[in-house]
């Protein structure tokens, strides 16, 4: 993290996330209920890595908000 301006850094971090789950979700939602989609081998595996993605989103902003719930104590 940024040390001059960390608060602007988690800001800009939490943006981009937000933008990549959004992105994702859409694919993942287009892919889920496209038929064509459902049957091509190389789209389920994009599906099954967007759906990580948001795994690890969740995960990831889970623990900065841990974090910064531990610096208001």
């Amino acid at each position: 993290m940024n040390k001059k301006h960390p608060k602007n850094t988690e800001f800009i971090a939490e943006a981009l996330g937000h933008l990549i789950f959004k992105m994702a979700d859409k694919d993942i939602y287009d892919l889920e209920h496209n038929e064509e989609f459902k049957e091509s081998a190389a789209e389920f595996n994009k599906l099954s890595r967007l759906k990580r993605l948001l795994d690890l989103y969740i995960i990831y902003f889970w623990e900065i908000n841990l974090q910064k719930r531990r610096r208001m104590f």
